[in-house]
């Protein structure tokens, strides 16, 4: 369960992320991605098989979604290539039906924001909306399940400006997200197209306890 931490703000997360997303490239994610899909014949899911979501507002640089709840096939590394390997593998047939699937976008890293907890870096990508997915047969391999999830979405990482990420800080540290993990996802690593977002979970609605979005407090924080 996540816990609610009020103290601190979100600026150096946001800034230690950026680095690790430049870093993760550097390593030779992409380079990585192709090799795997080359000698496994994966497949990249198309956009219908994406994390699905209702847009509560946007402005051009962020965004607040509501997503729906969903299953993903998850590993713990701190190795890309590792974990890629292991995630790959499921989609594969390793598993205990030796079902192959699609592979849809994006790949989510789930970053604790204590460096003490460096080891637990949770490398995920999405299943198809199957009844029961098949339990992987590779122990390091494990399925979670996510509820509805209210995030606040930095997108373009490294095409982002330090005036559009102090905005963004300045929104996000009015509002009670949950500040002990934050979120990195990639979409399409195997085109010259990627593009990758900083995830925050937030309360359904952190102006109002009732969960209920109104019209009034929406432009506040997407003015």
């Amino acid at each position: 369960m996540t816990v609610l931490d009020h103290s601190g703000n979100s600026h150096f997360w946001i800034h230690q992320t950026q680095s690790s997303v430049k870093m993760i490239y550097l390593s030779g994610l992409v380079v990585c991605l192709l090799a795997l899909s080359a000698s496994t014949e994966a497949h990249v899911g198309h956009s219908t098989g994406t994390w699905m979501y209702d847009l509560i507002c946007e402005t051009d640089f962020y965004q607040i979604r509501q997503h729906k709840p969903a299953t993903w096939v998850t590993t713990s590394s701190l190795s890309i290539e590792e974990a890629l390997y292991r995630l790959m593998g499921y989609f594969n047939g390793s598993n205990i039906y030796g079902t192959t699937f699609d592979i849809a976008p994006p790949l989510i890293v789930t970053v604790p924001n204590n460096s003490s907890q460096e080891k637990s870096v949770y490398w995920s990508f999405l299943l198809p909306p199957l009844l029961f997915p098949p339990t992987p047969t590779d122990d390091l391999v494990f399925l979670t399940d996510t509820a509805a999830m209210t995030m606040f979405v930095l997108h373009s990482l490294p095409n982002n400006t330090d005036v559009n990420i102090t905005t963004f800080q300045s929104v996000l540290d009015s509002v009670n997200y949950y500040r002990e993990i934050h979120y990195a996802a990639f979409y399409n690593p195997f085109t010259s197209s990627w593009k990758d977002e900083l995830w925050f979970h937030i309360p359904q609605n952190p102006l109002d306890t009732s969960g209920e979005w109104s019209s009034e407090e929406i432009p506040l924080l997407c003015p």
